[in-house]
């Protein structure tokens, strides 16, 4: 079995990830977390240094990595299913899930968060809701694309278990 996760940043994708992963018996994959093990970077750092084509190209790299294998939980990153055909990759291997969040609550959860997001880290409070509002609308033609959508508001992994037996 094969399960992606994908969905903004901040949605929750890492810890939903574990606990699926955890409840299904099946390896957990963060793409992120690979992504700097493999370059010895942080997202933000590759974002920094060697700018976000770099990024993106390292990150379809290692999803077709990740591909060859088996049963396992993918966290994909923010933009994974938004860039060349990961998103169809990812149907065509498995079951895909979006956790589909509003803005109000992203902008929140980026604001606290300890990580720190290359696309967000220079905004305001203001400029983060509405940079977050204008990239979810460009985004949602491709999270859409998942075969499952979920609301990750109140999502409890009971309900995501029933979904995907």
């Amino acid at each position: 079995m094969k399960i992606f996760i994908v969905g903004y940043m901040g949605a929750g994708k890492s810890t939903i990830g574990k606990k699926l992963a955890k409840k299904l018996n099946l390896t957990f994959i963060d793409l992120d977390e690979m992504i700097e093990e493999e370059s010895g970077m942080s997202p933000f750092e590759i974002f920094e240094s060697h700018g976000e084509d770099s990024f993106r190209i390292k990150e379809k790299e290692l999803l077709n990595k990740i591909l060859q294998l088996d049963n396992f939980v993918l966290s994909t990153g923010g933009g994974t299913a938004c860039f060349f055909n990961n998103m169809q990759k990812m149907n065509d291997a498995g079951l895909t899930i979006y956790l589909e969040m509003n803005a109000g609550i992203l902008s929140h959860r980026i604001k606290h968060s300890k990580i720190k997001r290359p696309l967000a880290a220079d905004k305001n409070d203001k400029e983060l809701t509405s940079f977050i509002i204008k990239q979810l609308d460009e985004r949602k033609k491709f999270y859409e694309q998942a075969k499952h959508i979920i609301k990750g508001n109140y999502l409890k992994i009971d309900e995501l278990l029933e979904i995907i037996k």
